[in-house]
């Protein structure tokens, strides 16, 4: 009659075995799907974006409702860290209202 027992003591090793083998799936997923997605894109204060904006030394700006994303120019990213093979870097900042932005980005000859 201990035969009706000993059943559930494979399904207990295949319930295991199986969360081990997910938890491990999940843990390579997650170093391998950001490397794929490509890098992240720094965030920065606003009030530094205001700055180099003032001192030349953005290229590009991408306005949308809750990101812009900027690019400096290649001679203004010497003392940050990062940048690609042409010497530009990227960053984020989060839109704070400004009216005035327009008319400075238009200004400083900012694309």
């Amino acid at each position: 009659m201990p035969l009706k027992d000993k059943p559930t003591l494979p399904r207990l090793r295949l319930f295991n075995n199986s969360l081990l083998i997910l938890g491990a799936i999940f843990l390579v997923a997650s170093f391998v799907v950001p490397s794929i997605l490509g890098p992240q894109v720094p965030a920065v204060p606003y009030s530094l974006f205001i700055h180099q904006v003032q001192e030349g030394q953005v290229d590009r700006v991408q306005i949308a409702e809750s990101q812009i994303r900027f690019q400096l120019k290649p001679d203004a990213v010497s003392g940050l860290e990062g940048g690609d093979e042409t010497g530009s870097q990227i960053f984020s900042t989060t839109p704070i209202f400004d009216l005035g932005l327009p008319k400075l980005l238009e200004e400083q000859g900012v694309e």
